[in-house]
């Protein structure tokens, strides 16, 4: 089996802002997973923190076309999320008034947890063609993005570890890149 996109990425902008997809995306990963984004569905292709946007080539179809999957993947993850709040009151009302039509069915677990969706962003950007340092920023972006999103939050601290050293190489290589600018400002400054 051959990983990697089956049909061909086709969208239009839409009269909200977002790109709505002309026809299903499906994406087959090299190990068996697979990810259908459904015609008709939209995406702001910027699912990760303005910090990691602002590193990521947005208009690069690799970072592209691996945001489109992760916007599905993370909008079945907040569908869950939502889906088991509601269930939850359900059963508060059942407690409260003993009557059984609040029950509801517990909602249906999507295919991929929150740390499986950020790895399958990382492993499309990388089975496309980007390098480890947009490989690796941009799965940094959407775990952090994880942490403040609490249908994604369930599983951050197992990725934590490599999110802080992660994290803490693209700060050296900033600082790395920024001293010297910096030393160049002070002497013209001075």
């Amino acid at each position: 089996m051959t990983a990697g996109f089956k049909n061909e990425f086709d969208v239009r902008l839409g009269p909200d802002g977002l790109w709505l997809h002309l026809d299903d995306v499906v994406w087959e990963g090299s190990d068996g997973d697979r990810a259908v984004v459904p015609k008709g569905r939209s995406t702001d292709f910027a699912s990760v923190p303005r910090i990691a946007q602002a590193l990521l080539p947005s208009a690069d179809p690799r970072v592209v076309r691996a945001a489109a999957v992760h916007d599905e993947l993370c909008r079945e993850l907040d569908r869950f999320y939502r889906g088991v709040r509601e269930w939850l009151m359900g059963l508060d009302l059942v407690k409260i008034t003993g009557e059984d039509r609040y029950r509801r069915p517990y909602p249906e677990r999507p295919a991929f947890n929150s740390v499986d969706a950020d790895a399958v962003f990382e492993k499309i950007m990388r089975d496309e063609g980007a390098g480890w340092w947009m490989t690796r920023v941009g799965w940094v972006g959407v775990r952090l993005g994880a942490l403040w999103n609490p249908a994604r939050r369930s599983g951050w601290l197992s990725t934590a570890p490599r999110v802080i050293g992660l994290s803490t190489v693209f700060l050296a290589a900033a600082l790395a890149l920024l001293a010297p600018l910096a030393g160049l400002v002070w002497l013209v400054a001075s």
